[in-house]
């Protein structure tokens, strides 16, 4: 009970809810040693009733319901995951305890396997977890992805814990990342006596791309001209052909040039070629 005596309001204010539906009655108590003026006035005893709301607003239900995991990429037992892919959970609702402890990749299927090192981040607004490999993973190999649930793990914000969750799926092949080499040339490098009427060729490790007469060129070292010749490449056989328009004339260094490059020679995956040299002399 509160009495303002600047604005003259009692205030009784009850310790708990009151309860919903229920008749109540106000008594103000008047009398000598009761509620009086400040001349000592009596107030004359006063009560009213009232009734509360008829029913009681109902507390909202208790989160029981544990969390689930809605998606997962890769999906379970896919094949030809990228090596270097994060891989994701998505959960069904809003989570806590994600981390390199409860969230973790291990090659194979054992549980005893040494987790992959991997950094664990987790997207509150997206309901994501994500473990990002810190290197690529192993080409062709089987990995499996473990969510571990628990009221010190993986759970809800109200503490109900996810239920364990583990999948596997198996990686493709690694990127091709090696640039094409030249395994053979003839004549070869440094050859003398070479023939003034046969065709220069060159081998490659690996089937390419962006082979022209303007890729693939013969230079007279003498003259520093350029030879004109019909270029020609056969990808079954990884082979490009020079064939010059003319004779060669005797007793002359010549020099081929390969030339590699983005907009030049390169593999089927983009990788470059490095510009490859050589000379040759004709004979007499």
């Amino acid at each position: 009970m509160t009495y303002d005596a600047a604005t003259r309001v009692a205030t009784l204010k009850p310790n708990a809810a009151l309860t919903a539906g229920a008749k109540y009655t106000a008594t103000l108590t008047g009398g000598p040693t009761a509620i009086r003026s400040m001349t000592g006035t009596p107030l004359a005893t006063l009560s009213w009733s009232f009734t509360t709301a008829g029913s009681a607003v109902p507390a909202p239900p208790a989160d029981t319901a544990a969390p689930t995991v809605t998606a997962r990429n890769p999906a379970p037992n896919a094949i030809g995951f990228a090596v270097g892919g994060g891989v994701t959970a998505t959960f069904s609702e809003p989570v806590q305890g994600v981390s390199g402890s409860t969230f973790t990749l291990k090659p194979g299927t054992t549980t005893t396997a040494t987790p992959v090192s991997a950094t664990v981040t987790y997207d509150a607004t997206g309901k994501i977890a994500t473990v990002k490999p810190n290197a690529a993973l192993a080409a062709n190999t089987q990995y499996t992805a473990r969510l571990t649930g628990g009221t010190a793990a993986i759970r809800d914000m109200a503490n109900n814990p996810l239920g364990n969750v583990t999948w596997s799926f198996t990686t493709g092949v690694a990127p091709d990342t090696k640039a094409p080499t030249v395994t053979g040339r003839s004549p070869g490098v440094g050859a003398t006596s070479v023939s003034r009427y046969g065709n220069i060729t060159a081998t490659f490790s690996e089937p390419v791309t962006g082979v022209s007469g303007t890729t693939a060129t013969l230079t007279n070292d003498t003259s520093r001209a350029a030879v004109t010749a019909v270029v020609t490449y056969s990808a079954s056989s990884r082979v490009v052909t020079l064939n010059p328009n003319s004779t060669l004339p005797a007793n002359t260094r010549f020099t081929v040039t390969l030339t590699g490059g983005a907009g030049a020679i390169k593999d089927a995956a983009g990788n470059p070629l490095t510009t490859v040299s050589w000379s040759f002399t004709t004979s007499r």
